[in-house]
């Protein structure tokens, strides 16, 4: 749901490729990018060129459009955008494509919702040099003259930034976090892969869907050690029982069933009611990130090892994103 403020910062970038707010007070100005003067000329130029993107930013099958790329790349439900800044500068690239370099309407989808979940593994635009990232991003796009070219510079970022060294060190790293939105792009890759709910025959993409919202959340984020347990057993401080590879998606009704029981009383009986073959157990399992038997683990070899499996996860989503 943007706001004025978020709607200029998209007209901005796509009517003059600049990411500062600032520029936006230059335009309306009319300051003269090259020169630095303020006249007229440049002011009836730049204030053209700001209707002309505002009409293409308001326009709502473009803004429809969009919110299918998100879905397409997992994050199907608001508590999943953690980073309205980042999902709104994916909007002003995929205007960009859309309306300056006619990019079919198919590869723009994989493109952007590619980039996206890019943005949101690496945390491309958070923190204080956010804009200076997106400004950078920018100015590599104004020479670009064909989808090609666009959808090239793209996907040539993309590939300097998730090397495998990215995918095998770096994010099991970045996934030491009790932070709970570092969870966003792992419940979405579970979403585009298929996944269900674990130890239900419901999927995690069926069950994000606003569309299908009950008063009681069907899915809730649940402790795989249950932190009660955990606190009996000497883990104590909240950044170590909350560590997000401890978390998953489970239908409410399992949750309540799961209460504060270890895991290896609980997830044996769960599972048997399943009736999995051993392949469907492999692949939920594998889709959940957990290693085999993973309730007899020792908690810290079980994050470990989890942490590696979720990065995995995340990147065979990312390869699958059309």
């Amino acid at each position: 749901q943007p706001g004025p403020e978020d709607l200029v910062r998209v007209v901005i970038a796509l009517g003059h490729r600049r990411a500062r707010l600032s520029a936006a007070y230059q335009v309306l100005r009319g300051k003269d990018a090259r020169t630095g003067e303020v006249n007229d000329s440049a002011r009836s130029a730049s204030l053209r060129l700001f209707r002309e993107a505002q009409e293409q930013v308001l326009a709502v099958p473009h803004w429809h459009e969009f919110l299918k790329v998100l879905s397409a790349a997992g994050f199907r439900h608001k508590k999943l955008i953690w980073s309205e800044v980042t999902a709104l500068f994916a909007y002003s690239l995929f205007l960009i494509g859309r309306t300056r370099h006619e990019v079919s309407l198919a590869l723009l989808r994989r493109t952007i919702g590619r980039w996206y979940l890019m943005s949101v593994v690496t945390g491309r635009y958070v923190g204080g040099s956010a804009e200076s990232s997106m400004e950078e991003d920018l100015a590599r796009l104004r020479s670009v003259a064909s989808a090609d070219e666009f959808v090239h510079v793209l996907e040539s970022l993309m590939g300097n930034e998730l090397t495998n060294d990215f995918w095998q060190v770096t994010l099991p790293s970045r996934l030491e976090s009790s932070s709970a939105r570092t969870l966003s792009p792992f419940f979405a890759a579970q979403s585009v892969l298929g996944a269900k709910a674990l130890f239900s025959t419901l999927g995690v993409a069926e069950l994000l869907d606003p569309s299908a919202a009950s008063t009681k959340s069907d899915l809730e984020v649940h402790h795989l050690f249950p932190k009660a347990w955990l606190q009996k057993n000497g883990i104590t401080a909240p950044r170590e029982y909350n560590q997000i590879a401890n978390l998953g998606l489970l239908e409410w009704s399992a949750n309540i069933e799961v209460s504060d029981d270890s895991p290896v009383d609980y997830a044996p009986r769960l599972e048997s009611r399943m009736n999995w073959t051993d392949a469907e157990r492999a692949e939920v399992y594998r889709l959940h990130a957990l290693p085999e038997d993973w309730w007899d683990l020792d908690y810290e070899d079980f994050l470990q090892q989890r942490r590696r499996m979720m990065a995995e996860v995340i990147q065979s989503a990312f390869e699958k994103i059309s």
